[in-house]
Order: C-alpha cells, then structure tokens, then sequence
C-alpha cells in the first residue's frame, strides 16, 4: 500500500471516472457467496432492532448505485455504510406517503424509488417527487428498459400493476388482461411480460395476453397474501412461494405450463411458509420464510440457516445480494449479511464430531484426515464424515496422523499407535509389548521409514521401519514439532528455542536463540537442507549452513507468536500465528535469506477474513492437499485457505463525504460551502463503502491549503482540524476496500472559512500601517531623547568650554600678558645691538603669536554660531596653510547644500580634520591630499584621504606609542555620535571618513515636524529631490 503521489482530481475528472466506475461495478453482483461453502460457513454479521441501532421492524433492503446500502422498516428509511445507520429525513416541508416502507429499489440512474404502506415516492438529486401511485407498494422493479413498474394491495378499482415514468403514470388492470384486484410479487420475464402474484393466483402478463395459474389451495386465502414471492432460474423454470403451506402450496416449480411441488431428502417445499425469493449465482435460490429461517437451493442441495446458527430472526421480510456479491436479510427483529470469507471454516455444524480439531493431514488422494476429540473426522468430495467408537476407531481421542503411503494411515489413538488400513485398524506397540504412549507427532524419512515423538516413556523418539519399531532413543523435547532432514535423520523440536538432529545415531543440539524462552513450535527443512523454526515468541529463526537468523518484528511481522508454518505450491510461506494467517512470498524470503535485517512484504488475514487461529495440541497441525489448499488445526475447527484462488474484491469502494460539522453545527457538503468566521472545531464526516469487510476499509485524506501531505489514518472515517485560518480549501479523502484497492479518485469537497473583522486582509493592511507609524513615532521620541541627551551634553560641554575660556582669559592669558610686560621692560635695559636682545625680540615676537593663538582659541570656545559654509571655508584655510610648507597638493571639494552645524559638531570635526590634514602634510610624505565634505539629508560625511606611505594595520587598530592623534579623532567622534572609519596600507595611501547623522549634526533638522520629513520620505521613494 502507498501513499505517496497524490494530486487533486478536478470535479469534471471526477464525475467522469466515477460514472464509468459505477457503469462498470454496479450492473450486477460481480462475485456472489461461494456456493460449494454451507450457509454457515460465511462471515455472518447481524445488526438487531433490540441495540437500537435503527427503529422499526426491517422490510425492505435495497442499494443505490452511490454504493449505500438502503433498509426500509416500518418506521422509516435508513442509510447505512457498513459501520453507521444514519436515519433519512425528507427535505424541509416534504414527507413520505407514509413512515411504514414496504419496498425499496435502486434504480440505474441512481435514484432511489420508495415504497410505502400509503402510495410510491422518488427521491433523485436532493429532490423528493411523488408519481400518483396509491395503494400498498408491495414490489418495484426496472425493466430492459430503465422504465419503472410496481405492484400494489389495499386497492379499489384501480389496476394492480403500474407503469412510471418521469411524467406519466399508467396503471393497468382488468381491461388491459389482469384480472386480479391486486398483486404482491412482480418479476419480468426474458420477452418483456411480467410475472405477477396474488392472493389466489400467479398470472404471466403481456401487453393484450396473459395467462393464469390458480391454486386452488389459496382460495381459503382470498383477499389475503397468497402468491408472495416469484423467481426464475436459468432454464427458465419459475418458482413460486406461498406464504401458506400445504400440500400444493409452500414453495412449488412452474415447469412447461405444470406447477409441481419441490421435494428433495432434505426438504419438502410443501411445509414452508414462503414469503421472498432470491435468485443467486449458480442457478441457486435463497429462499425466505414466515418462523422457518431461510433456505439455499444449489445443484439440488439444500441448506438451512435459522436462529439456532445465529439469525437474528427466523421470519424473513426481504432479501437483497448487493454488488460485491453479499447477501442481506431483512428479518423480523434485525437485518443480517452474509459474505464470502477468505479462509474457510469446519466444525460441529458442518458435521464434524466435535470442535476440538488437534490435527489434520491432506493424502495423496485428496482427504483430509481430521484428529478431533471424539472421532477421526474425514473429508472427501466435499462431504464430512467421522469414523468413532462404535464405527471401529480404537479409542475416544485421535491425537498425531500420517499417511505413509496411499491406503496406509498412521493415526495416534489415545495412548497409542495405529495402522488404518482398508477400513481396519491395527496397534503398533513398543518391542516389549507395551502401548507407545501418546503420539503427538509423526514424520516420514527419506528411505521412508517413520519417526514418532511419543510421551509417557523416557525414550520419546520412536523409529519405525516396515510396521515395528526398530530404534528407541531419549530427547529432551518441549514443543511438538518434528521434521525430517533431507540427508536423513530427524529434527526435533525443543524449548527455549533450542532444535536437536539426530542422524545416524548421532545427536547434535542447536541453539537457536539464546534469550527466546518460547518451544520450537514446528520445523520445515527444505531440499537445500535450510531450517526454519517456528519459535513462538521470537518468530521465525531460519539456519542456513550453520548461520541463524531471525525473521522478527523488526523485519515487519505484525506479532512473534508463532503455531505453525507450511509451504504453499508456489513457495510462498504461510505463518499461522496469534494475530492471523501471514503469507509471505517466496521472492520474500529468498530477499530474507540475503539480507536478515530487510523489511518484508506479507498479506495478513485476519478474523475479519475468517481466520481463527490457534496451537494445536498435536501434528501436524497444518497439512497441504494435493490441489494446493493448506489447511489448519486450531484445537477447535479446522480452517483452510486456498493461495490460488485468494478472496480478492476487485472492486474499489466507492467514497463519500457524507457532512462536515463545525463548531457542532451541521452542514451539508454542498459546493460553494462557506462556513462562519472564527470556526475553531471541524469534523468531516466521510465514508467507504464496502461490505464484504467494512471495518478493514481504509482512509487517507489531504486537506489542500493546510496539509503538506496525505495523512494516513486507517479505519478511522472522521477527520478533525482546529483553529483553521480563513481561506479557501479542499479536502480529498481517498479509501481501499479491505484487499488493500484504493479508489484513488475518493470524493472531494472546496469549502472556505469566512474571515472576522480582525482576520480580513485590509483590517491587517492597517494593522501593519499602524505598527509602523508607531515604530516610526517609536523612533522619533527616541531619536528625540538621545538627541536631547546628546544636546544636554553638548550644552554642559559648552558651558564648560565658556568656563575654561573665561579662566584662560582671566588667568592664563592675563598672567601671560604680564609676563609679556616684564619682559619687554627687561629687554629695553639691554643693549639695542646686543645678541641677548636680538634674542628676547624673537622671544617676544613667538609669545605674541602664542597669546594671539590663545586669544583665538577663546574666541572659538565662546562662539556660539557658525555662518553657511564655514566648515569648509576653515579647512580650506587650514589646509592651504598646511600646504605652503609642503610640496603635497592640497584639494577641497563640497557635495550636496551646505547645512548650518552646531557649533560644538563644528570644533569637534574641525579639531578631526585638521588633525588628521596635520598628519597628513607632516607624516604621510603625499604628492596629493583631498578634503571631501558631504550634506546629505541623512548624514553629514568628511572624508580625509592622501596618497602617501600609508600606515600598517597595526597603528590603525592600536595607535603609535607615544603618539595620541588617531585616539583623539576617534574619542571626539563618539562623544558627538558618530562613527569614523580608517583604511590604509603601506604604499597606498591613508583614508579617514567621518559621519554624523544629520539628525544631530544639523542645526534646522531638528525644527522640521513629522509631516515634513514624511513628505521627504514620500518623495525620495518617487525618485524625487527635495
């Protein structure tokens, strides 16, 4: 089974596969129940009025061609899909002609025709219709034609046989050839005419010509049910029920014109009460009855199924055989279905001596010997029989079987051993004359001779040669398995998982599993010599040339409880073990043999297909027969299976989505469905619809818009998703029959959720508009807090330069002056030739330009604005003067407007470049230094680049010791904000860049209101400049 690969099926696809799916499956039951199987050996399900799974007496069972099985009571119609009865309500404002169903039909077109106690009601396509047919609907069938035709009681004057079409209803009676006031059975002939039954009289109708058989035994009846049922067989024969018994009533034969009573060893038709009857596969004839159960005619066998095997009731009111080939009953307390099983059951009902089978054994000519409790039980050609103590069996209890060769039967009997031959029985006892103990499992050698395992003797292994026991030997044994090896000699089973060989008188122990705990339960050697080991809780343990392996549920096995194995014709391995049967192919375990630790493919049948497994106490327990079906010993019936011709349902069910329920709220799957908004619970209610197994009928569904992949949920026919967001969706659900065939094309239903005020897509269109102008409003409260700290610091550095101007000025700078003074009052008494005084002359001119330099200094800690243009105007200067006492170039440039700066930014970045200009003319050896200035509105940036020796790495990242320039750029650049970048290597020059956020660098920036710089914002996206 895989699950992988699916793709949606458009609706058209759909409908398309789906007619030809039904056009093909639907026409007729495909299969039909085995009828060389009793009555009692299918799978038998009933479904009892008294559980309250539906209400009313059942009366009619029908199927339409969506595949639902349809039951009609008297107290309404119900649905029913194998696991759920789901009652039919009418559409709002339409009702039945009456609660009370009489009849049901499914009809090609896959409406559904309703028979009711009060008049005829069609339902098709949702919608409900009444053709004017009144009266009691006893009988509704579609002729070669697709045209309706019904019968009808409780009538006046008005014909009982009615033909309906979708606008025309006509009704025929006395003067179109009927002359009968009303009739209760109705089938068509092969030319057109119909069959019809009444209370006295069973007419054959063509258009103008009919013919009438009277029974003289319903005259009594008059007026009353008489002629109920009618059916015909394949030579065109007909059969007629009568619901009263009699001699010439009860169930009789219409044979060329005569009416003849059926009688048979087993049955006299005559003593029924005859109230359906159902044509079969095979020219056979269920056949329902008022208290007496129902009856199977087949190649003239008849068998009987009443309440004592487990009918729900023995009155039968209607009978049906669906597509698969199932059979439904309708009775009088529940509604019963019979199917065909897989695996195939025998026990006390089907006439063996009692249900404790212990052995069995296939010979060579086909029968199958049957160890049982209280007899040897025997089939051949289909018939079981026993041959007990009073017919000659030695004894009470048959325990081990073997036939040695044709004719020539081992039986263990008791607690001791048997030769039956030519219908005589003979003892085998040990050479000293004593019983051989209880035989619990016997096995032929090559050179055909025998080995026994015996109990109640030390010496358990008993070697037969000719009819004598020749070797006597002693072997620990704990499971009762034994098996003959291919070079002679014999594998014994034992406990713990342990096997011995003993070959030539020479006993070898093997260790199969040293944790297993379970006995060897049986052992099968094939032509190669390899083992395998049937260990109940271990597996399977195969020994191949010395090597152990164990086949386990590691490798994909449902369960370790292992009875017993066997071989099928095709060297397939069938398991018998606590779970089921398991069927192994042989390509698997010749896979199994190469690799131990592969995952196998097998098929499992379970209870559901009629296994009923179990140990049995002696062997073998499992035997093959010549045609290739194994059969199996359970120590209650005896079980076969035929690998050729497997159960297999060829038809895929076919799916429905049958409701979806949201927040407990029903709704139909409709298309266009749209379900209200903040749906939390959803329940999609959907179907498969196959009956021969319904509860191995598995699902796997995808919803489209929320899963990634199909989701594998067995049997499980509901599916559940929560809090699913609104959008649209679809949801497939696909389903296999219990054979594992998938109908791939499943059912499909696009619904969508609806979405609330919150969840609609321009309500989060605003959301994410808001929560960016709040993250935006976020932003410029805070830009504007960090630029008030920035600006609060600025203005205490300010205030601290004012500070440190005024003490210069009043300390520094006048103590300077002083000094000045004294000094040229000293330099005026020395001599005006004289070299000290040339000497104070330049001292005094350098202090000039050092007091000069300090007065400028305080006029720049104390200026408070700088005109446009400054900033770059004193690079200039700054550089120009620089470059008069170099040979290095010098150049300025200015991009963008420029922007008045604060004045603290201003120093602060003057103080930078002309450190880094400094530098530059001092240090780098450059032929050209650049001075870059940039007013952008998001950043101010200068950068500083030259094109001399460069600097290593390491000065940029640690500095030059003793030197504190780069440590200063970058200290003055964090303290007003920005961030200052250095690129430089030796031989290529040296780069510094600068930035500030024009947020802060720029003096009118922060005056400017929100709208203003959204309309900046709007129109830089519109690729237009401010």
């Amino acid at each position: 089974m895989s699950s992988g690969g699916h793709e949606i099926i458009s609706p058209l696809v759909y409908r398309l596969l789906l007619c030809v799916f039904l056009s093909l499956s639907f026409c007729q039951p495909i299969f039909g129940l085995n009828p060389d199987w009793r009555l009692s050996q299918y799978a038998h399900s009933v479904w009892r009025t008294q559980d309250g799974l539906f209400e009313g007496t059942p009366t009619a069972i029908t199927q339409t061609t969506d595949g639902y099985i349809w039951l009609g009571t008297q107290s309404g119609l119900f649905r029913f899909d194998g696991v759920r009865f789901v009652r039919w309500v009418p559409p709002n404002g339409k009702d039945l002609p009456s609660p009370e169903i009489t009849a049901l039909f499914g009809a090609s077109n896959g409406s559904l025709w309703i028979g009711t106690s009060e008049g005829l009601a069609h339902w098709q396509n949702g919608n409900l219709r009444y053709p004017k047919v009144r009266g009691f609907i006893d009988a509704i069938l579609e002729d070669h034609k697709g045209v309706i035709w019904t019968v009808r009681t409780r009538i006046r004057n008005v014909g009982p046989l009615c033909r309906v079409t979708e606008n025309i209803v006509r009704c025929y009676g006395t003067a179109d050839g009927i002359p009968m006031p009303h009739a209760g059975a109705l089938i068509q002939d092969d030319q057109g005419g119909f069959w019809l039954g009444s209370d006295t009289t069973l007419l054959h109708w063509r258009a103008g010509h009919s013919e009438s058989y009277i029974q003289p035994g319903l005259s009594a009846a008059k007026g009353l049910a008489g002629v109920q049922a009618i059916a015909k067989n394949a030579n065109g024969d007909l059969w007629m029920g009568m619901v009263v018994n009699g001699p010439g009533l009860g169930l009789q034969q219409l044979s060329n014109g005569v009416i003849k009573p059926f009688v048979t060893r087993e049955l006299d038709g005559s003593t029924l009460n005859v109230n359906v009857l159902t044509p079969t596969r095979g020219d056979g004839l269920i056949v329902g009855t008022q208290g007496q159960g129902i009856y199977r005619i087949q190649g003239g066998k008849v068998d009987h199924f009443s309440v004592a095997q487990g009918l729900s009731s023995d009155t039968i009111n209607s009978i049906f055989e669906d597509r698969e080939g199932d059979l439904w009953v309708a009775t009088g307390k529940g509604l019963d279905c019979f199917s065909n099983r897989t695996v195939l059951s025998f026990s006390s009902q089907e006439g063996l001596s009692a249900d404790r089978v212990n052995s069995v054994f296939a010979s060579s000519d086909g029968t199958i010997w049957i160890g049982n409790r209280y007899g040897l039980d025997f089939i051949r050609g289909g018939k079981v029989s026993s041959i007990r103590a009073k017919d000659g069996l030695p004894g009470t209890r048959v325990t081990s079987l073997l036939e040695q060769r044709p004719g020539l039967l081992w039986v263990g009997v008791d607690n001791g051993l048997w030769i039956y031959e030519g219908g005589k029985f003979r003892a085998v006892r040990r050479p000293d004359g004593t019983p051989t103990g209880v035989i619990v499992a016997m096995v032929q050698d090559v050179d055909g001779s025998l080995w026994t395992e015996a109990l109640g003797s030390p010496k358990n292994i008993l070697h037969i040669q000719g009819r004598a026991i020749t070797e006597e030997i002693s072997v620990s044994t704990g499971g009762f398995s034994i098996a003959a090896d291919p070079h002679g000699g014999v594998w014994i089973g034992q406990g713990r998982a342990k096997v011995a060989l003993y070959q030539k008188e020479h006993l070898d122990i093997v260790q199969l599993s040293a944790t297993a705990k379970g006995a060897t339960t049986d052992l099968s050697i094939d032509s190669r010599g390899w083992l395998l080991a049937a260990v109940y809780d271990v597996g399977i343990i195969g020994r191949r040339n010395g090597v152990v392996q164990a086949l386990t549920e590691k490798n994909g096995l449902p369960c370790e409880g292992m009875y017993n194995l066997s071989r099928d014709l095709n060297g397939a391995l069938w398991l018998s073990t606590m779970c089921g049967l398991i069927q192994i192919s042989k390509e698997e375990i010749e896979r199994w043999w190469v690799d131990p630790e592969t995952k196998i493919k097998f098929r499992t049948f379970d209870a559901l297909d009629g296994a009923e497994t179990g140990q049995a106490l002696f062997g073998p327990g499992v035997t093959r027969s010549p045609d290739g079906q194994l059969w199996f010993a359970n120590q209650t019936s005896l079980q076969m299976i035929d690998p050729a011709h497997l159960n297999v349902n060829s038809i895929p069910p076919p799916v429905h989505i049958e409701e979806i329920i949201a927040d407990r709220k029903r709704y139909l799957p409709v298309k266009g469905l749209r379900l209200p908004a903040l749906t939390r619970d959803l329940e999609i209610d959907y179907t498969g619809l196959s009956f021969v197994t319904p509860k191995k009928v598995a699902f796997r569904y995808k919803l489209e818009g929320h899963d990634t992949d199909w989701q594998e949920i067995g049997a499980r026919r509901q599916a559940f998703y929560t809090d699913l967001p609104p959008g649209n969706y679809r949801f497939h659900v696909a389903a296999s029959n219990g054979v594992g065939l998938w109908n791939e094309v499943g059912d499909t239903i696009d619904f969508s959720i609806a979405p609330t005020l919150y969840q609609t897509m321009w309500f989060r269109i605003l959301c994410i508009l808001a929560a960016v102008v709040a993250l935006w409003l976020f932003y410029l409260i805070r830009l504007k807090q960090a630029t008030a700290q920035i600006q609060e610091r600025l203005d205490a550095r300010l205030e601290e330069r004012e500070r440190i101007a005024r003490d210069l000025h009043d300390t520094l700078l006048q103590g300077f002056q002083g000094l000045m003074l004294r000094f040229q009052a000293v330099m005026k008494t020395l001599p005006a030739d004289g070299t000290s005084r040339k000497m104070f002359e330049n001292v005094m001119e350098r202090a000039d330009e050092v007091l000069l330099e300090g007065r400028e200094s305080v006029r720049n800690l104390r200026e408070d604005g700088i005109p446009d243009g400054q900033l770059s105007e004193a690079l200039a200067g700054c550089g120009e003067e620089l470059a008069q006492d170099h040979h290095a170039a010098f150049n300025l440039s200015v991009s963008g407007t420029p922007k008045v700066l604060d004045p603290v930014f201003f120093n602060e970045l003057y103080l930078i470049a002309r450190e880094a200009l400094f530098n530059a003319f001092k240090h780098s050896r450059a032929t050209k230094i650049e001075v870059e200035v940039i007013y952008d509105s998001a950043r101010l940036s200068l950068r500083i680049r030259d094109d001399g020796i460069g600097m290593s790495q390491q000065i940029l990242t640690e500095g030059k010791t003793g030197h504190w320039g780069l440590l200063g750029m970058r200290e003055r650049t964090q303290k007003i904000g920005g961030q200052i970048k250095l690129w430089s290597n030796a031989d290529v020059g040296t780069e510094i860049e600068v930035t500030i956020p024009s947020q802060i660098a720029y003096r009118d920036y922060r005056k400017k209101t929100f709208w203003i710089r959204v309309k900046e914002i709007s129109r830089k996206l519109r690729g237009i400049n401010l």
